[in-house]
């Protein structure tokens, strides 16, 4: 599958401080590059690095660091196979007859070695999605539009690629056309290069859909768009925009196990909790320095909304303007705002409550 963000250049100086963090001396750095790797290389140079540095791991004494590899490696075409196979100790026909198989199985057979003790829990935990990005890992892209790296083919691709991951697990036979009809008109106005368009109806599906799915694809097409994130942060502030209706209320309660949410059926106070689920799901430095700004200036209830939104990006993203804000700003009070934010999102873990990036890496990042 080609690169749902291509580089504008070729970075030699990305490569460069990735493949050094791919063997730092602190596991939690080499974790992090193994994520960052297929986000920020084209796909073969991602593949390449991945897959060197897979051949020098030792599985039984890195468990965590081999899953993390294993997932990058498929999600960029990569045989992250192997590595799976050595990781839980099974050949690798079998692991590929689980990954080929439907999401139940791989579970199962992951849950078998846990209980076994043949695979630790932590990276049982980072090795889950490796299925997923098998899938993702071998698409190619269906559309004309998707071979340009414009606006509305990254988000088409990127919709397509969530859509066919999401329906390929086979729990419900109707799942299908309810995303295709769901996302027709975003599919539309992305064919007619009307991105304030496409913009608008997902971010109505982000908010107002009934159906959890739909709402989780909506993020991910939302977080490829420019500017996108300015309705979803008027929301968070409680300003104009779509709201949900008690159908959504109803579908987050089932998921919640049929919990009392009394308090989401104000549609003001869901419609932001909702925006703020799918900030989450946003990299781009624009939309981290917005929500840093919030949290650390903003009023009590809208700081701590961004402050929510911030814990769920990555480290990479979320760390750098909270901290150059922090260096930048005269007064005092939003200082020890800003402190508190940065502590904040060092204690955060990122990817499976596992991956934390450590913050002198992101500091020479943000720093310079």
């Amino acid at each position: 599958m080609k690169r749902l963000v291509q580089a504008e250049e070729d970075d030699p100086v990305t490569k460069k401080y990735l493949a050094a963090a791919l063997t730092d001396a602190s596991l939690y750095i080499r974790i992090g590059a193994a994520f960052a790797v297929p986000r920020l290389l084209e796909t073969e140079q991602a593949r390449d690095i991945l897959t060197r540095r897979a051949d020098e791991i030792d599985t039984g004494g890195a468990a965590v660091e081999a899953a993390a590899l294993a997932v990058s490696l498929a999600r960029v075409g990569g045989n992250g196979l192997n590595v799976a196979a050595a990781l839980l100790g099974s050949p690798e026909r079998e692991v590929e007859a689980a990954l080929s198989g439907d999401h139940d199985g791989w579970v199962h057979l992951l849950d078998a070695k846990i209980r076994e003790h043949t695979l630790p829990v932590a990276a049982g935990r980072v090795i889950l999605p490796l299925r997923a990005a098998t899938i993702i890992g071998r698409m190619e892209p269906t559309d004309d539009f998707s071979d340009a790296p414009t606006p509305g083919g990254m988000t088409a691709q990127m919709l397509k690629s969530w859509r066919g991951m999401v329906t390929s697990f086979g729990r419900h036979s109707d799942l299908d056309q309810l995303l295709e009809n769901a996302f027709e008109p975003v599919f539309k106005a992305l064919e007619d290069h009307n991105i304030a368009a496409a913009t608008q109806s997902l971010v109505h599906l982000a908010i107002t859909a009934p159906p959890p799915w739909v709402r989780i694809i909506a993020h991910k097409g939302l977080s490829t768009l420019e500017d996108s994130a300015k309705p979803l942060i008027k929301l968070l502030q409680g300003k104009s925009g779509p709201r949900p209706g008690l159908d959504v209320v109803e579908s987050i309660r089932r998921e919640a196990g049929g919990a009392t949410l009394r308090s989401l059926y104000d549609p003001d106070l869901l419609a932001a909790f909702l925006a703020v689920d799918a900030l989450r799901d946003f990299s781009d430095s624009g939309t981290a320095l917005e929500l840093a700004r919030l949290s650390i200036a903003g009023s009590d209830q809208t700081a701590a909304r961004a402050t929510y939104a911030m814990e769920g990006m990555d480290a990479a993203t979320s760390l750098p303007p909270a901290i150059w804000l922090d260096l930048n700003d005269a007064a005092r009070i939003n200082r020890v705002a800003g402190n508190s934010l940065i502590a904040k999102l060092r204690r955060t873990d990122h990817g499976a409550g596992l991956v934390r990036i450590d913050h002198r890496y992101v500091l020479r990042e943000a720093l310079g």
